[in-house]
């Protein structure tokens, strides 16, 4: 079985983490998530704009691998083939497909798509995959390309505007040098019948097999868990043989922030500072617990928007006028078929009132509340105002309490479990943000029918009313918290 790009970049950095990946079984699951159909969809749109922009050409998407490999080098020998998409390549058992292939005098352009505004260095790592692959199966590159999505773009330009090229020829080449001297140890291990043996290194913080196929399974407290740790601290930390938190013995050493985690985890208890809850005190009332959602996609779903650019779609506002007493609900949800800005800013102001604070979970809030007010000068102003108001409820808990059970993390969706276990998000229909943006990209962009639409539209209004009511009885329990003192 061939070793994917994606299992070779993983390999890189975790050996183990690409065999598991390179044995994995596709999944049986007959339906995809919203997030998965969202990037298929942008991802296959894409593609298809940079193949029109090189059409025509003998387009290899659709055929199997193994028949792709002999088709390739059949139209590679053909001197009327000056383009081709998805050409297949294989070298020392390393499977590699090229975007774009475009003759260029002797040799060929290498180009690769990406639906991204940045050049960053993974980027550059995946064509010099690519390129490694072809060039050691015999084609002859001349010239290597990103073609990335332009900053300048927006919907309704013609598509030849959409895209940015990047040389990377000579970065490339010297990046897949690099990739040759590796290549066949890393595919040994790969292709090993027994797993490679496992390392503790930072990226493992956010490995998927860490928590289940590696150190996590016995690992409760990974130093990766202390707040803002960098990756120089992490690697003195473990050559210093420690992996856990409640094997640091010179707790000096850290930040305050981080000696509080711990204190925590090495007594086993929740560290509470209350002379940072009386902070708490600020709030003036009646209060409003406001959450936003917003949508970010590769092609705008709207005009005068620009890839990525962040888009807010909805919020929820509840209003109290006094710890855990109740006034009103709020809420508002864009037509997915607008650009409903200018109506978000105008009902929010309306609903948010003139006095009293706005409580927010995090800064999200404020920098969406700027963008508006850039958009919308004549609401700065008033937009200004409000963001006067906002009261972050998360930096107070940051600085208040840490618990053993957040396990590093002071996400609302960490963090309230442990304080307010009774509350959750496992009986929603939509539980996380990046699955509210991406059902209503596919509204927007017309994937859903009236009875689906009609069913996500109440699901989104659940979840963010639920992020709200999460605020307010977080708000309480934090009280509760100071007073105890």
């Amino acid at each position: 079985m061939l070793i994917t790009k994606a299992e070779f970049l993983t390999g890189l950095s975790c050996a183990r983490q690409a065999w598991y990946a390179h044995r994995a079984k596709p999944s049986s699951a007959t339906t995809k998530s919203a997030q998965e159909r969202l990037q298929l969809l942008q991802g296959r749109e894409i593609g298809a704009h940079a193949r029109a922009l090189w059409a025509p050409g003998a387009n290899l998407e659709a055929v199997p691998f193994d028949q792709a490999l002999s088709r390739t080098q059949d139209l590679l020998r053909d001197a009327q083939n000056h383009t081709l998409f998805e050409a297949a390549f294989s070298w020392k058992g390393l499977a590699a497909r090229a975007d774009i292939l475009s003759r260029d005098g002797e040799g060929w352009w290498l180009i690769e798509v990406k639906a991204s505004i940045e050049d960053r260095p993974e980027l550059t790592d995946d064509l010099a995959y690519t390129y490694m692959v072809a060039n050691r199966a015999g084609l002859r590159i001349a010239k290597v390309s990103l073609l990335l999505l332009s900053a300048d773009y927006r919907a309704g330009y013609p598509f030849e505007a959409l895209f940015a090229e990047v040389d990377k020829t000579s970065e490339v080449q010297a990046r897949a040098e690099e990739f040759v001297a590796v290549a066949p140890g890393l595919g040994r291990k790969v292709s090993a019948r027994i797993a490679p043996p496992a390392q503790f290194i930072f990226p493992c913080r956010d490995c998927p097999c860490f928590p289940r196929d590696c150190f996590g399974r016995s690992m409760k407290h990974p130093v990766f868990q202390l707040p803002r740790l960098s990756p120089t601290r992490f690697a003195d930390l473990v050559g210093a043989g420690i992996r856990q938190i409640h094997q640091i013995t010179q707790p000096a050493d850290l930040t305050r922030p981080q000696q509080a985690v711990w204190q925590a985890v090495t007594q086993r208890t929740r560290i509470v500072d209350r002379t940072a809850l009386q902070d708490l005190c600020q709030v003036r009332w009646p209060a409003y617990y406001l959450d936003f959602e917003t949508v970010m996609t590769a092609m705008p779903l709207f005009a005068d928007i620009a890839p990525y650019e962040q888009v807010p779609i909805q919020y929820s506002l509840h209003r109290y006028s006094a710890l855990g007493v109740e006034l009103d609900h709020r809420e508002y949800l864009a037509d997915h078929q607008l650009d409903c800005r200018r109506e978000f800013a105008e009902r929010l102001l309306r609903d948010l009132g003139r006095a009293g604070s706005i409580i927010v979970y995090s800064s999200f809030e404020k920098t969406v509340l700027n963008g508006l007010a850039a958009r919308f000068p004549n609401l700065a102003g008033r937009i200004d105002a409000c963001i006067a108001r906002l009261y972050d409820l998360a930096d107070v808990l940051r600085r208040s309490i840490y618990d053993p059970g957040f396990r590093g993390s002071y996400s609302i969706k960490k963090t309230l479990p442990v304080l307010v276990p009774q509350m959750g998000y496992a009986d929603l229909e939509i539980q996380d943000g990046a699955s509210a943006a991406a059902h209503y990209a596919l509204m927007a962009r017309g994937q859903y029918t009236a009875k689906e639409i009609s069913a996500h539209r109440k699901a989104l209004l659940a979840y963010c009313k639920q992020d709200t009511l999460a605020m307010a009885s977080l708000h309480q329990v934090l009280v509760k918290e100071m007073e105890n003192g």
